[in-house]
């Protein structure tokens, strides 16, 4: 998760009338981090958008020093199936047509083994 609650209750907040605001902090960037100590790993990132779902994939694939990216656009959500894009460092863009989410996940193991076998 991008954030987390920066405050946390040691007990039950009990229902009454007045509101409250959830304040939220960002949590640590794991996947920033482990990029940057790669060590000729392969690093495989998904990107969860809502718009410029390319554009922001892309971006994230080189700030995070990642070798594939899963674009998906989180209206697809919830759901067993999903239409992803897969984008590489050199930004080829592969993609995937509605399939079920473990049908994604070979694709994607796929693509890793060729980057492996190069």
């Amino acid at each position: 998760s991008d954030y987390r609650p920066k405050k946390i209750s040691k007990r039950k907040i009990k229902k009454g009338r007045e509101t409250f605001l959830l304040e939220l902090e960002p949590n640590p960037d794991i996947l920033y981090e482990i990029g940057r100590r790669k060590e000729g790993r392969i690093l495989v990132g998904f990107s969860a958008e809502t718009e410029d779902l390319v554009k922001n994939a892309k971006a994230k694939l080189r700030r995070k020093n990642l070798d594939l990216i899963v674009a998906n656009d989180i209206t697809g959500f919830g759901s067993p199936a999903s239409a992803v894009k897969i984008i590489d460092r050199a930004g080829k863009v592969e993609s995937l047509p509605k399939m079920l989410k473990k049908e994604i996940a070979e694709r994607v193991l796929d693509r890793v083994r060729e980057i492996m076998d190069r």
